[in-house]
């Protein structure tokens, strides 16, 4: 498993989104189509879905598969990685798992799922890189602060979920996994034209004086 702390420690992000899964386990998808990037100073972790399935959760993983895969439960089982770090699943109930069979140019059946003692509960299903990014920062969203969890879709395309009031909303980012090199090139913006410099009336008036 790869993992990349910017701007902030390892554990502070995932951990926060960790306590918020936990508080609000969401069941309805909202969806909207919006081009956000993730805050240059928030504190964000990027992980890769890569451990394998753990045997404590192998029969929860094998019974999801066999309702959303039908047609090759096994192999799909046999190709399922997930995220096992920072007792997101184990804590907090929270599981995003890959299924690394029959894929489409590097895009896998991905789930968000919720953990229980009988089995998991599919939450959010996309078609996706390996890539999920989190951060500790709140961003505003219709009026309150929430947590967006990023994950890498094509090239340097992603998408992003928000849990807000038991809904995930999802939004598509269009350049949110840019590399460096990718965003050295980027043009920068023009500057803003100057000024006029204010007339000495102008400059009388601001102050309050009589012109």
């Amino acid at each position: 498993m790869r993992a990349i702390t910017v701007n902030g420690t390892r554990c502070r992000a995932a951990r926060r989104w960790g306590r918020i899964l936990a508080a609000r386990p969401g069941a309805v998808l909202a969806a909207a189509l919006m081009a956000v990037a993730v805050s240059p100073v928030s504190a964000q972790i990027a992980l890769t879905i890569a451990d394998p399935v753990l045997d404590d959760l192998r029969a929860r993983v094998a019974d999801l598969l066999r309702s959303m895969r039908p047609a090759d439960p096994d192999i799909a089982l046999d190709a399922t990685r997930i995220i096992d770090d920072h007792g997101l699943w184990r804590e907090h109930g929270t599981l995003i798992l890959r299924v690394e069979a029959n894929c489409r140019d590097g895009l896998c059946m991905t789930v968000i799922a919720q953990v229980t003692e009988s089995g998991l509960v599919s939450q959010v299903t996309l078609n996706a890189d390996n890539l999920v990014a989190f951060t500790d920062y709140s961003f505003p969203l219709w009026g309150e602060g929430a947590y967006p969890i990023h994950i890498k879709g094509a090239g340097s395309t992603g998408t992003v979920l928000w849990l807000r009031q038991g809904s995930w909303v999802v939004e598509a980012c269009g350049d949110c996994f840019m590399s460096a090199e990718e965003r050295a090139k980027r043009p920068s913006p023009p500057p803003s034209p100057p000024q006029p410099s204010p007339t000495f009336e102008e400059f009388r008036r601001s102050l309050g004086l009589d012109p």
